[in-house]
């Protein structure tokens, strides 16, 4: 058998695990390590408003771009070396660095006396930004059973978008008192500790642990994680006596889950029996392995397409500068008109924040719809489907900020429609699905130098959008800006429609391009 070389444990077999102690549960560290993604992520949207009005940053495009891109130029080096970190260390401990790395960022920039300060806290956030958007999908795509992969992936974004909305009712409420960005980068170190510390209780990646030979710690963690009641430890201090393939029903777990479990060992052994072989083949044997050769091509162009749509969709630079976006649109007065009428006083950064909060806040209920129908309509179908609608809202938007309707109530109704399309259709499509797509095809020996590689290459997208934007905003004005990124959109659906597969329920050692 192509696994013989995995022997059968018997019950004797030492444990180094140590489940004793009360270990995190999958979705809670995907979960809050995504949302200080998020956070991080969104801090910036009102941090700039905060610096705008301190340095006077309104007439400073490229002092503007350098702020808002010094954390992009982070998760650019963060991302190239997180994969390398991940295959060295583990998924967990890599995890927890960079828990660790966006506490020190945070706490830069909250003691921060100088722009160069600023820069700096927001370049070593950018690192723990990169290490998340690298690591988070791979440690999720390892660990979770098949059958629910596609819920469990989907995850980062309700967490990114979670804490992205946060960001803006925080920064919202902090204006409100007088507060600067120094409490926005000090409120997100203290979800930082919390990531830190749940993800140092966590249980790392059954395929790494496996890969590391550490075959009792894997047998654990994949029973862990494939557990209903997975929180329990008790249950995983017994040690079955019929060896690695045969496995006793756990407490708290039905046949069927078992059955699932089984399968999911059976395709891991056999995908990393073939692995270790492909390993101790010479490099001539390697190029002459065209196969092998032609699917991690063919994988790394097919994610690299996606992660660049994902950025020319112009997601970042519309998270980034939502609240000017929202301010030509007319939507900050509107919201200043209904907090001055409600008897409430305030200034024009919190109007901006509260209008930024209120068209980002429902994706939300939009993610939590959609979650469930990954894996029941799988990833091909919903790219298909939706991205016509990102496409057709962004056109709206664009509309709506024409020098023909631009300040009428029809181009504020416009404007706001389109916003909560957007935000929401792009948050169960270009935003989670390439990510989980990149995690799915390539195969387990280069998963994470291909995760860094590619997502490398979405945060120089990234940078290369956000940067570009307040200058494109300036010379051509939002609408023609806007009406570009719908175009780019339109030639995402024929890339999506000629070249991406579907991956719904398939083990990851028997995806097959």
């Amino acid at each position: 058998h192509p696994a013989s070389c995995l022997h059968v444990m018997h019950s004797n077999e030492p444990r180094t695990s140590g489940y004793r102690m009360k270990r995190t549960r999958l979705d809670t560290v995907v979960g809050l390590s995504s949302l200080v993604w998020g956070l991080e992520a969104g801090v910036v949207t009102g941090a700039l408003l905060s610096l705008q009005k301190i340095y006077e940053l309104g007439e400073r495009p490229a002092l503007l771009g350098m702020i808002a891109t010094s954390a992009t130029a982070g998760s650019f080096v963060g991302s190239g070396v997180s994969g390398k970190v991940a295959d060295l260390i583990g998924r967990q401990k890599t995890l927890t660095a960079a828990s660790l790395l966006s506490f020190v960022g945070c706490m830069l920039g909250s003691t921060a006396s100088s722009l160069h300060q600023v820069v700096l806290g927001r370049f070593v956030s950018g690192l723990a930004i990169g290490t998340f958007g690298t690591v988070i999908p791979i440690y999720a795509a390892e660990c979770s059973p098949s059958s629910k992969r596609g819920f469990i992936m989907s995850l980062p974004q309700m967490g990114v978008s979670s804490g992205i909305s946060v960001s803006y009712i925080v920064s919202a409420i902090a204006f409100s008192y007088g507060h600067t960005y120094k409490t926005l980068f000090l409120f997100n170190a203290f979800f930082a500790v919390q990531s830190f510390f749940l993800s140092l209780f966590s249980l790392d990646s059954p395929r790494w642990l496996l890969r590391q030979n550490r075959r009792s710690e894997c047998y654990d963690a994949l029973h862990f994680f494939a557990s209903p009641h997975h929180d329990d430890s008790s249950d995983f201090a017994k040690t079955p006596k019929t060896g690695w393939r045969q496995m006793a029903v756990l407490p708290g777990m039905s046949l069927k889950a078992e059955d699932q479990i089984q399968k999911d060992l059976e395709a891991l052994a056999d995908g990393l029996e073939k692995e270790k072989f492909t390993r101790q083949k010479t490099p001539q044997d390697h190029l002459q392995d065209k196969t092998t050769m032609k699917r991690i091509q063919k994988a790394l162009l097919i994610c690299l397409g996606l992660q660049v749509i994902q950025q020319f969709s112009g997601i970042n630079a519309i998270i980034s500068f939502s609240p000017s976006i929202l301010k030509e649109g007319n939507i900050v007065a509107r919201i200043r008109d209904l907090v001055m009428w409600s008897g409430l006083k305030s200034h024009d950064a919190t109007y901006a924040m509260l209008a930024t909060a209120a068209v980002y806040t429902p994706k939300l209920i939009m993610i939590f719809l959609i979650m469930p129908l990954m894996d029941r309509y799988g990833r091909r179908t919903i790219l298909l489907t939706v991205v016509p609608i990102l496409s057709a809202s962004l056109g709206l938007l664009s509309i709506s900020m024409s020098q023909w309707l631009r300040g009428s109530s029809f181009a504020s109704l416009l404007s706001l429609l389109g916003l909560l399309i957007y935000q929401a259709f792009f948050s169960v499509s270009l935003g989670p699905i390439p990510s989980i797509l990149s995690s799915e095809l390539l195969p387990t020996h280069a998963r994470a130098t291909g995760m860094s590689f590619l997502m490398s290459a979405q945060y120089t997208a990234n940078c290369l959008v956000i940067y570009s934007f307040p200058f494109l905003q300036l010379k051509f004005g939002s609408s023609a800006v806007l009406a570009g990124y719908s175009l780019a959109i339109l030639f995402a659906w024929v890339f999506i429609y000629a070249f991406v597969p579907e991956t719904k329920g398939i083990n990851l050692e028997d995806i097959v391009l």
